[in-house]
């Protein structure tokens, strides 16, 4: 996954995922939680909603509006350079999810509400490719909150790897409960 149409399909494709997986679940279950100290499946999910949203919103701004920037002095890491960032970086510190990204714990449940936003940020995200060429994707750059200024590219690779990562979480979780049945 580098380009333009290989990021897009694959974002398609784990957005697809994440959705199945996500109507499959029952609002009783992702309320249930093994530990106190993590997530519920409906906490985790709005997490994922909340980081996806900006990138989306970002995607569907003219890419104009960042003319003013100072550029990168460096190409973009490859999907695999940005994971192999990351998890460097998780090395030696510990990281905790802004709290802009968490999900409040208040009446949380994978109500329809909740899956609606993920779709329509989903829709967003993807539809946002069009403002976007090769080029800027590479001299576009972003403030992550953990590994600091990002390419969009980079940025979207991010995406992907969180949102793959927590989709791996939730089905642990869901595995983990249906044991408890």
């Amino acid at each position: 996954m580098q380009n333009i149409e290989e990021i897009l399909t694959d974002l398609k494709s784990l957005w697809a995922l994440v959705n199945a997986f996500v109507q499959k679940v029952g609002d009783q279950a992702s309320q249930e939680n093994l530990r106190p100290d993590k997530w519920t499946i409906a906490e985790e999910f709005g997490h994922m909603i909340l980081s996806a949203a900006p990138i989306a919103k970002v995607l569907n701004t003219d890419p104009k509006e960042f003319l003013h920037q100072d550029y990168l002095k460096r190409n973009s890491l490859t999907y695999q350079g940005l994971n192999d960032l990351y998890l460097d970086a998780l090395k030696h510190q510990s990281t905790v999810a802004p709290a802009r990204f968490i999900q409040s714990k208040d009446d949380i449940s994978l109500s329809k509400d909740l899956i609606v936003k993920w779709s329509a940020i989903g829709h967003n995200l993807l539809d946002g490719f069009a403002h976007w060429n090769e080029n800027e994707l590479d001299n576009v750059q972003l403030k992550h909150p953990f590994l600091g200024l990002l390419t969009l590219r980079e940025m979207l690779f991010f995406t992907h790897m969180h949102t793959a990562h927590h989709l791996r979480c939730l089905e642990q979780k869901a595995l983990a409960l249906s044991g408890l049945e």
